[in-house]
């Protein structure tokens, strides 16, 4: 059977608009990923964490990377199974926090379940919950909660988990309640996707 091409009828009005959706939504998608990473850049800047400097340590070799203003201080450990520690300080000390690499097989969950029965038992603890999120191409568990120490003064705790081959990174930033903001997050996930260790 010979199909008369010439006979097709076309509504061409149809196909004009079809067309025209569909180079919107090509641009919406490429404009997203320009839009994405300006956000980012936004948010680090109002976070005044736009500048970064790079930490690295030979043994395990790790490399991470930290706003400019921030000290940080690798740590004694005689844990057999951590391979790594260090504590990082904001430059107007509102933002405290460390970074440990386990030797571990241990699933993440148990070691958060494990995590906030210590801390349970130190901190009056609110609003304590436990969710998945994209860092780079990994998945990581971000705990997040708010504290009171002794002095009944508030902290925001971002607590991330991630499972790195035979290494459990853990990196946490705990920011005064008065000092936190929405977009240290994106900060926050920005120098956890700079961790690398090998």
């Amino acid at each position: 059977m010979k199909i008369d091409y010439g006979k097709i009828k076309f509504n061409r009005k149809q196909l004009g608009i079809t067309l025209i959706l569909l180079g919107l939504m090509a641009v919406m998608i490429s404009g997203g990923e320009i839009f994405k990473d300006k956000l980012k850049e936004v948010a680090l800047m109002e976070a005044d964490m736009n500048i970064m400097k790079d930490i690295s340590n030979d043994q395990p070799k790790v490399s991470f990377s930290v706003p400019e203003g921030w000290d940080v201080s690798a740590m004694p450990y005689t844990s057999n199974n951590l391979r790594y520690y260090s504590e990082y300080t904001s430059r107007e000390n509102t933002i405290n926090g460390y970074v440990k690499v386990f030797i571990s097989e241990e699933d993440v969950l148990e070691m958060i379940k494990r995590d906030k029965i210590v801390i349970k038992a130190s901190y009056r603890l609110e609003d304590y919950k436990t969710e998945m999120v994209k860092i780079g191409d990994s998945n990581a568990n971000l705990v997040s909660y708010l504290f009171y120490n002794e002095n009944k003064e508030g902290f925001v705790a971002k607590e991330y988990y991630l499972m790195d081959k035979k290494n459990l990174v853990k990196m946490c930033f705990y920011t005064s309640k008065d000092s936190y903001k929405d977009n240290m997050l994106i900060a926050f996930q920005t120098i956890l996707e700079s961790f690398r260790i090998e």
